[in-house]
């Protein structure tokens, strides 16, 4: 599922609740199950990019007090955030 996708569905669910002038989901989940798939996508796009930067400092090393530390790891891990 795309982002575009999950995004369809979640506010295709969140304009039935309000026609209905609901205020809880429906009794199989719609709306929870597509802000899942919101989020997985959102994820998904963030590990990409988080990839395609630390690839780009892959071989890069900061001399660091305590050892040297390599930049393109250092994305990869999260560190730095």
């Amino acid at each position: 599922m795309t982002l575009d996708d999950a995004l369809d569905s979640y506010w295709t669910a969140a304009y039935a609740e309000g026609r209905r002038n609901a205020t809880h989901d429906t009794s199989a989940g719609l709306a929870q199950t597509s802000l899942l798939a919101v989020q997985s996508c959102v994820q998904m796009l963030v590990a990409a990019e988080r990839e395609r930067i630390a690839a780009e400092w892959d071989g890069c090393v900061h001399e660091g007090i305590g050892g040297d530390v390599d930049i393109g790891a250092c994305i990869r891990a999260g560190r730095g955030s």
